[in-house]
């Protein structure tokens, strides 16, 4: 009766894609080429589902919430297809990683941070070397402090990986061909030949674009994205990148304005003569005033007084308010 039931049910554009590649296989009976040609429906079907309206907010509120952790965001775009979650458990045998709540694909931090750690434990030298499973390096390698130690948390934390909306249609049907299946599962002592018969078996791939977040230090960020981006490119992410799949390419991070401002003021600053300083310093102040971002205006604070203790005296120096504010910034965020 449920099956019964199940078979008047057709799946609507906002059919959660993940609840209906999971429980909405038709039965057709024992015949194999029936039961072949209702995973392939089913494959289809899926893949013509839409994403939902209200993945788009939820979405923007992740971003949001990224940005108030401090993560740093980076968009890579799928090269092809990609599929992370093959092996997973499913009717049709073949699965892919869809979000429980939206079913749209997604990447799990935990398949990002594994691909990091391969790529750099077997292309960065002996400093990214795993070591130890059970005693941590005194003081801890670059692999162990990046990525973490039974004894010792890594610096990083590898987020998700959300699909981006309206960046593609994020799943598509595929398809592999298998022409020796008796042979490879062991039910024929014959080799397989030429004239073996192909079973061709639909599944689902993603494409389209992903946004990535790693939080932690400043520096092991950046370090943990140039391998991402390397990774990402010559390994792949996921399950059959020696075929091709999972190949990505990494947006570059969005220009800094704050630091493009400051490049520009240290420029103009560092043509200034020492016999000009004096009566300009009033207007580079106010120049530094303006500026955005903490780490730029120290280091424009610091490279004003480092000229300022070349040109004047310190106990003239001392007597300017304009030195004391800079001297106070520096001291304040250091």
């Amino acid at each position: 009766m449920r099956r019964q039931a199940l078979a008047t049910i057709k799946p609507a554009p906002t059919t959660h894609s993940g609840l209906w590649l999971d429980r909405f296989l038709q039965d057709e009976g024992g015949n194999e080429d029936a039961k072949t040609k209702a995973k392939a429906s089913l494959v289809e079907q899926v893949a013509g589902l839409q994403v939902p309206a209200l993945y788009t907010h939820f979405y923007n509120r992740w971003a949001i919430s990224l940005k108030q952790a401090a993560a740093t965001c980076r968009t890579a775009t799928v090269q092809g297809r990609m599929i992370v979650g093959l092996g997973n458990t499913s009717p049709i045998e073949t699965s892919i990683c869809l979000h429980h709540t939206y079913g749209v694909p997604y990447i799990p931090g935990s398949a990002i941070k594994g691909l990091v750690a391969t790529y750099a434990r077997q292309q960065l030298g002996d400093d990214w070397a795993k070591g130890s499973e059970t005693k941590a390096e005194t003081p801890l390698n670059a692999y162990q402090t990046m990525f973490g130690h039974p004894e010792s948390a890594g610096y990083l934390t590898f987020f998700d990986a959300l699909y981006i909306p309206n960046s593609s249609q994020p799943l598509a049907i595929d398809l592999m061909t298998p022409h020796h299946m008796n042979y490879q599962q062991g039910n024929s002592l014959q080799a397989p030949t030429d004239f073996d018969s192909p079973n061709p078996v639909a599944f689902l791939s993603a494409t389209g674009s992903y946004l990535f977040a790693i939080g932690g230090a400043e520096a092991w960020v950046n370090a943990a994205f140039a391998i991402l981006d390397k990774a990402l490119i010559e390994y792949g992410i996921g399950a059959k990148t020696s075929s091709g799949y999972g190949r990505m390419k990494l947006e570059p991070p969005p220009r800094d304005t704050n630091q493009d401002a400051l490049e520009q003021f240290l420029a103009d600053f560092n043509r200034l003569r020492p016999n000009q300083f004096a009566s300009q310093i009033g207007r580079y102040i106010q120049q530094w005033r303006e500026l955005g971002g903490i780490k730029q205006k120290r280091e424009a604070a610091e490279t004003i007084i480092k000229m300022a203790r070349v040109v004047m005296r310190e106990k003239d120096l001392l007597t300017k308010p304009w030195f004391s504010e800079l001297i106070t910034f520096i001291e304040q965020h250091s």
